[in-house]
């Protein structure tokens, strides 16, 4: 679970580590599509997002770092979309939920499967 800090200074910190997380994110995920996992350097992700070396060491400490939080990210949604459909009593039901969820991120799936 990520807890914010509640202030004015702490919530403006965190609004703008969570954007360069996402921006850090999305750029590995941009950078998958043309190179290999171990071909990407944190420079590239860096570069590609906009931010200094510096907040990408801020927010994570290596490039498996990244995967591991969009990864956490993801199961994240995925369980809050299965406590908001906590109607569904069937196998039949949980598993069409559950393939349509990850089918909605198969395009980044697939990149970190190939990689």
């Amino acid at each position: 679970m990520i807890l914010l800090q509640v202030g004015g200074y702490h919530d403006k910190k965190n609004k703008q580590s969570q954007l360069s997380q996402e921006w850090i994110i999305e750029a590995l995920i941009q950078l998958l599509k043309t190179k290999n996992y171990h071909d990407i350097t944190i420079t590239d992700i860096a570069n590609k997002a906009g931010v200094a070396r510096l907040t990408f060491y801020r927010n994570f400490k290596n490039k498996d770092d990244i995967l591991l939080t969009r990864s956490y990210h993801l199961f994240e949604a995925y369980f809050e979309e299965l406590k908001a459909n906590n109607k569904l009593v069937t196998i039949p039901a949980a598993l069409n939920l559950s393939f349509n969820y990850w089918q909605r991120d198969a395009e980044t799936l697939n990149l970190l499967i190939k990689n």
